[in-house]
C-alpha cells in the first residue's frame, strides 16, 4: 500500500525513462568515438598531398605547348577553361571533366582551322599529356613530408589500408613517391563512378567496398566508424560527406585558411549558385570535423594520439 500511495506519477516515470535512454544514448555515443586500431585511412589529393593551383598551372602550360605544336600558338589555357565553361552550361546533362576539357581543347582547335575529326583526335593525344604533366608536377610539388608522413603511418599500423578518395584526374600511383605508400585509389571521374563524385555517399561507399576487399579479413560494415579515418581539405567534400559516411573526418587547413571554394580558380566551372552553395555546405561541415591539423605531417601523431587516449578511457 505504501509503494502504491508513493509511486511518482506515470508523467514522472515517462520522464525519467526518458532521461535513462538519453544518458545511456550519451554513453555509447562516447563509446563510439573509441579509437583503438586504424583499419582504414583514406586521403583526397589535391590541395592535401600537393597545391592544386601550381599543379594544374604546370599541366595547363603543357597543354598550351601541344596546342601551339597543333598549330594554335595564340590559344592558352584560359580560352580552353572558357569553352569548358560554355560547354556545361550548355548540357542539360552532367558531364565529367576530362570529358569536358577533351572537348574544350577539341573546340579551340576547331577555332584555329582544324576539321572536327582531326580536332578530336589532337584532343585526346593533347589530354593525355595534359594528365602526365599533372602527375609529373604532382611529385615535383609535393607538400613536405609528406612521403614520410604516409610511410610512418603505414610502420605504425601495418595492417590498415591505405586509399584515396578524389574528384579529379590524380592518381597517387602515377607518383612515384606515393605509389607505393596506397593501396587503392578511387576517382569521382571514374567510369564506374560518375557523376557520383564527392560530396556523394557512393563514391565513399565504393571505397569502403574497394578497401574491404583488398584487406581480406573486414567488410565495409566493418570500415565505419572506429577504424576510418578520412583526410583532406575541402569540407564539404573531405570533412561533411566523410563524416556523415561514418568516417572520422580531419580536416587539413593551416591557420589562416578560409572557408574553402574554388572562386576565382581560372579553371573552374562551377556557376556563383554552386559557390554559394558551396560556401553554405562548409559551414555546416565544420561541426562535423573530429579534428583539425596543418598538413599530413601531423597526421601520425594525431592517431597516436586518438589511440592512446582510448586507451585511457578503457
Amino acid at each position: 500500500r505504501w509503494q502504491l500511495a508513493h509511486r511518482p506519477p506515470r508523467s514522472y516515470r515517462r520522464l525519467l525513462v526518458l532521461v535513462l535512454a538519453a544518458l545511456a544514448a550519451l554513453r555509447l555515443g562516447c563509446r563510439s568515438w573509441a579509437f583503438s586500431a586504424l583499419r582504414l585511412v583514406t586521403f583526397d589529393l589535391d590541395d592535401t598531398l600537393w597545391p592544386q593551383d601550381p599543379v594544374v598551372g604546370r599541366a595547363n602550360a603543357a597543354m598550351a605547348e601541344e596546342l601551339r605544336r597543333a598549330g594554335a600558338a595564340s590559344i592558352g589555357a584560359d580560352d580552353v577553361a572558357a569553352e569548358m565553361r560554355a560547354i556545361r552550361h550548355s548540357l542539360p546533362t552532367k558531364i565529367s571533366y576530362s570529358e569536358l576539357r577533351r572537348q574544350g581543347i577539341a573546340k579551340v582547335l576547331e577555332r584555329a582551322g582544324s576539321t572536327p575529326s582531326s580536332a578530336d583526335a589532337l584532343a585526346a593525344s593533347i589530354f593525355e599529356a595534359w594528365l602526365r604533366a599533372r602527375h609529373d608536377a604532382a611529385e615535383d610539388l609535393l607538400f613536405e613530408g609528406v612521403a614520410g608522413a604516409l610511410a610512418a603511418i603505414r610502420s605504425d599500423h601495418p595492417d590498415a589500408v591505405v586509399g584515396a578518395i578524389t574528384n579529379s584526374r590524380a592518381n597517387p600511383f602515377a607518383v612515384p613517391s606515393l605509389a607505393p605508400l596506397f593501396d587503392f585509389t578511387v576517382s569521382g571521374e571514374d567510369a564506374n563512378i560518375f557523376p557520383h563524385r564527392k560530396p556523394s555517399p557512393v563514391i565513399f561507399e565504393f571505397a569502403l567496398e574497394r578497401a574491404a576487399s583488398l584487406s581480406g579479413k573486414w567488410a565495409a560494415s566493418d570500415l565505419r566508424g572506429n577504424s576510418w579515418v578520412h583526410v583532406g581539405d575541402d569540407l564539404p567534400n573531405d570533412v561533411g560527406a566523410a563524416a556523415d559516411a561514418g568516417a572520422r573526418a580531419v580536416w587539413i587547413a593551416d591557420d589562416g585558411a578560409a572557408v574553402g571554394n574554388t572562386e576565382g580558380r581560372s579553371y573552374s566551372t562551377a556557376t556563383p549558385e554552386e559557390q554559394a552553395k558551396r560556401l553554405h555546405a562548409a559551414q555546416v561541415a565544420r561541426d562535423k570535423m573530429a579534428a583539425r591539423i596543418r598538413s599530413v605531417v601531423e597526421l601520425a601523431q594525431l592517431l597516436r594520439d586518438w589511440i592512446a587516449e582510448s586507451a585511457g578511457n578503457d
